[in-house]
């Protein structure tokens, strides 16, 4: 049918709708790959972007029609999932929020930068840390997600993980792995000075354990130069100075 109506001279291929969207965009999204790869062998224009900035391919990947995207991207190789600004950091740290390994592949495999970032400057890692999706950090660090980015608040992966800590049952496991890749809170000491005192004058031996972990040393000292020995000591907590000693 579609070629009968290409054939007629009513319509082109290259013709679109209002919003500027294809044949083709229309295809994609709907999963129809048999009509998808029509398409392409009449020329149609893979690269062909609706008002919104999304592509034919943008469309099967965020309905998830993964025949579809094959098919694409065995006409045009080079291919990949693109949108203006924080857009994809953005789709990508949805799915690392919701543990969505699925989706988190389906977006790395078509072209999205491991490191893309949403608007606050966070990346896939630093939500998956959060939310304490551990399969979905191994799988991010496994296509090269850098330990080492910082938000805008210059906040680390492991910071998240260390910060939701109780929340995340998970969390000794995603700090251990985040430290064989090269992650530390060592170049973050001072900025840590006051908790590991804080936490020593309330008796809080399990944070102090957590921060010490990773990389927090426990001489540390605060504004007035008091370690964490000094404030359990006075405080009595008899149960952090012998393991600070």
């Amino acid at each position: 049918k579609v070629k009968t109506i290409l054939a007629s001279g009513d319509i082109s291929i290259l013709d679109h709708d209002q919003n500027k969207r294809t044949a083709l965009h229309v295809a994609a999204s709907e999963g129809h790959h048999e009509l998808v790869h029509l398409l392409l062998e009449l020329r149609a224009d893979a690269n062909a972007k609706d008002k919104f900035e999304n592509t034919p391919v943008n469309d099967a990947v965020r309905t998830k029609h993964d025949k579809v995207i094959d098919v694409i991207r065995s006409h045009m190789k080079s291919i990949r999932y693109s949108l203006p600004g924080s857009q994809v950091g953005v789709e990508l740290c949805e799915a690392a929020a919701t543990g969505n390994l699925e989706q988190i592949t389906r977006l790395l495999n078509n072209g999205v930068n491991v490191n893309e970032a949403d608007y606050d400057g966070r990346t896939a890692l630093h939500l998956a840390c959060c939310e304490g999706h551990l399969h979905a950090v191994e799988s991010l660090l496994k296509a090269q997600a850098n330990v080492h980015c910082q938000d805008r608040f210059t906040g680390t992966a492991l910071e998240d993980s260390v910060r939701h800590h109780f929340n995340n049952r998970t969390s000794t496991q995603i700090q251990e792995l985040l430290r064989k890749h090269g992650a530390s809170l060592e170049h973050k000491m001072q900025e840590y000075a006051a908790k590991m005192c804080f936490y020593a004058s309330q008796g809080m031996l399990d944070n102090i354990k957590i921060l010490v972990e990773n990389g927090i040393a426990v001489n540390v000292g605060d504004y007035d130069s008091r370690t964490p020995l000094h404030l359990a000591a006075s405080t009595g907590w008899t149960s952090v100075v012998e393991y600070l000693v």
